[in-house]
């Protein structure tokens, strides 16, 4: 009986790893689309008043990248420069993972790029800026419908064959 249980609580734990494996990569849209819209909204922004980079970051109310932006927002009041601010948030952000290397970077110039020049300059960059955001997201998507489901049928099948090898 005891046996059973154990080979039972395998087959949980396989399909929980791959159901694990399938949100973070659907994760992954999420926070692109969030990072999307926060650069939409500091934009509008941007285009009626010319805020800091800090009251722009408070502004911002997305559950999603919330702390992301809290944590840029302390490192900007601690007096750091904005890339400083936006690596080191991103390193102690818990959805870092999630984000591919050039994802990361993008953010990071995207963000201290934010205030170096005049608004109409500042919301063609942003412009330019969404695009690219796009084409990650289309990437992630299109990457999210290839793999998720392999990952999660591996993981069943790993289970599976565990089973079956202890039997």
């Amino acid at each position: 009986m005891i046996k059973y249980f154990g080979l039972f609580l395998i087959l949980i734990c396989a399909f929980s790893l791959g159901f694990l494996f399938r949100k973070n990569m659907s994760m992954r849209i999420i926070i692109l689309k969030s990072v999307k819209s926060m650069f939409q909204q500091f934009k509008t922004e941007i285009s009626y008043s010319m805020p800091n980079l800090t009251e722009m970051m408070l502004s911002v109310t997305d559950s999603n990248i919330c702390e992301l932006t809290n944590r840029i927002c302390n490192n900007l009041k601690s007096g750091l420069t904005p890339v400083e601010s936006v690596e080191l948030g991103l390193n102690n952000w818990k959805m870092v993972d999630i984000m591919s290397n050039e994802e990361k970077n993008l953010l990071i110039s995207i963000i201290s790029q934010i205030g170096t020049s005049d608004a109409e300059n500042q919301i063609l960059f942003l412009d330019n800026s969404i695009e690219k955001l796009d084409y990650h997201i289309e990437n992630a998507i299109i990457n999210n419908n290839k793999n998720s489901k392999v990952y999660f049928t591996v993981s069943i099948y790993v289970g599976i064959a565990l089973v079956i090898i202890l039997l």
